[in-house]
């Protein structure tokens, strides 16, 4: 029995005498004669401190490394042309920092990783052109990042299926990008948290997410330039809220089905240049965004998906979808502190669907949306807080819509409506936080001198800029003679009382001042005179009206005063 004693106690001083750390600066390894005398120079070397780096182009083996149990610091393979698998590493267990594999042109295999089951960083495998799959990895369940790209030749990812958690503290993500060759995601089967972002981009010939069925949280979902992908339906175990949602240049993609665990993104979510992509069904159970973007989706019809979306933190973009003609899934959102961009959406005919936005922080920017004839859906908006801009929409004839709108708090412009007549529908808005005003190029604006227009004009120290528009609005002087004629200068508009409003038979109009009133005109949305009364006014009979929004005109001998009225 002492015997036995004393020879386990003999191994053990031998194994603490020849198990020794080393190489606290690190040691780099060019050519293969290093790495084959390795073991000579370092008898007692197992554990290296420091970092490693191999990388020479006639290293064709790692076996003078076999001893090797632990590395401090991070492991970088690269730029080897000889090297063919990592046989020679096959007891290192545990990496202190990061392993990088990049730019091996004959690597085909990680043999030789089979022990390696911890590490503190990432593990990065890259340019390498000939590496078919993965088998030989360690068998890891945790890994703190994970980034495999640019592996021209790589089929698959099955030596993962071990991995459970990708994330710690840090810089954290999964991605898996431009490997032209890789099938599918199988090998990921087990992986069901990342604590950061997923990102799938530019794997030619991947097709659907398959193996990511387990995957139930996430941080970030980004899947891009996958040109073959036409399935994202197995993420549909992901719930709960995430960063962001960025789906786009995926040519294939008919369906965002999978997405329907997600209820809440804190930044934003951007569908873009998806071709085949009809509508956003998928998206059903978000109640609440930082930011929307939907843009350049060819076949976009709708955005049916939408329609629990109650909350816009930041800013909505509907931009260059030729097909869209639907906004009505929008109906629960009702402000948001950023800008409310629609643009470039040929065949978007009415903006119905954003009737419950009373109020945006920043801006509102209408342009180049070529089918759209009003802006009727935009009845509840009365806040703007900095710009309001109607840009190039050539079949816009009017600005109904906007009548309720009574602020914008710094700049409105109207540019290059070709068929736009005239102004009504902003005439509500205070001119006094306004600090610049422009009315251009619009080839049909004949009337201009709306009550905020000319309020705004009395003022000499704003700025405006009024040209290139038809005759009558043709010059910023037109426009301050008719508002000399049209517009009151000392009679506010809140003047003249017209009561009920909304009405459904009869109204009575009262001047305060006494002024009689001489003639009574009623215009619909279209600016066209409807109904004219002549004479001392006491009741005016409206019943024979259709149901919506007018403009009542009231002329005396003194002022020409203008007013909303709803007919109900």
């Amino acid at each position: 029995m002492k015997k036995l004693l004393l020879s386990i106690l003999y191994l053990m001083v031998i194994n603490t005498v020849f198990s020794q750390s080393c190489l606290p600066d690190g040691i780099v390894f060019t050519t293969q004669s290093q790495i084959d005398s390795f073991q000579i120079i370092y008898p007692n070397c197992n554990q290296i401190e420091g970092q490693v780096y191999i990388n020479g182009g006639d290293i064709s083996n790692l076996n003078g490394l076999n001893k090797i149990t632990y590395i401090g610091g991070r492991l970088y393979i690269s730029s080897t042309q000889n090297l063919q698998s990592l046989t020679g590493l096959d007891s290192l267990t545990s990496i202190g920092s990061y392993l990088w594999i990049e730019n091996n042109t004959n690597l085909k295999s990680l043999v030789g990783l089979g022990s390696l089951n911890s590490m503190n960083h990432f593990l990065t495998i890259t340019n390498n052109d000939r590496l078919k799959n993965l088998t030989g990895l360690g068998n890891f369940t945790s890994l703190p990042s994970l980034n495999i790209y640019n592996n021209d030749s790589l089929r698959n990812i099955n030596a993962l299926q071990g991995l459970n958690l990708i994330g710690e503290a840090g810089n954290v993500q999964m991605e898996i990008a431009n490997n032209p060759s890789l099938q599918s995601l199988t090998g990921l089967d087990s992986l069901n948290s990342i604590l950061g972002l997923m990102l799938i981009k530019n794997n030619d010939s991947l097709t659907s997410l398959s193996g990511l069925e387990s995957l139930s949280s996430v941080e970030s979902i980004h899947v891009y330039e996958n040109e073959l992908l036409s399935d994202i339906s197995n993420l549909n175990n992901v719930t709960g809220s995430v960063s962001s949602i960025q789906i786009f240049n995926n040519e294939n993609l008919n369906s965002l089905s999978g997405l329907e665990g997600i209820t809440e993104t804190t930044y934003i979510v951007l569908i873009s240049n998806n071709d085949l992509l009809q509508d956003l069904i998928g998206l059903n159970n978000l109640t609440d965004i930082g930011s929307l973007k939907v843009d350049d989706n060819d076949n976009l019809i709708n955005l049916y998906g939408l329609e629990n979306l109650s909350q816009i933190h930041n800013s909505l973009f509907i931009e260059n979808n030729d097909t869209l003609n639907d906004l009505s899934s929008l109906i629960g959102i009702n402000e948001m502190s950023g800008e409310l961009r629609i643009k470039g959406n040929k065949s978007l005919t009415s903006l119905a669907g954003l009737d419950s936005i009373s109020s945006l922080g920043f801006a509102l920017s209408i342009s180049n949306n070529e089918s759209l004839t009003n802006l009727f859906g935009l009845d509840n908006l009365s806040f703007i807080g900095s710009n309001l801009s109607i840009l190039n929409n050539n079949s816009l004839s009017m600005l109904s819509g906007l009548n309720s709108l009574n602020y914008v708090g710094r700049k409105i412009t109207i540019e290059s409506n070709s068929i736009l007549k005239n102004l009504y529908g902003i005439e509500g808005i205070d001119p006094n936080p306004i600090i610049e005003f422009v009315i251009q190029n619009n080839d049909s604006l004949t009337i201009c001198d709306v009550q905020s227009v000319c309020d705004y004009l009395s003022n000499p120290d704003k700025e405006i800029d009024i040209n290139n528009n038809a005759p009558g609005c043709a010059s910023k002087e037109e426009v301050e003679e008719a508002c000399l004629v049209s517009i009151p200068i000392n009679i506010p508009i809140n003047d003249i009382y017209i009561h009920p409003n909304p009405a459904k038979m009869n109204i009575t109009i009262t001047h305060p001042s006494g002024l009689l009133i001489d003639k009574v005109i009623l215009y619909n949305q279209y600016g066209q005179k409807v109904l004219t009364k002549f004479g001392i006014i006491d009741k005016i009979d409206v019943s024979v009206l259709c149901q919506g929004s007018y403009i009542i005109e009231v002329i005396t001998d003194e002022s020409k005063i203008r007013k909303k009225l709803i007919i109900q």
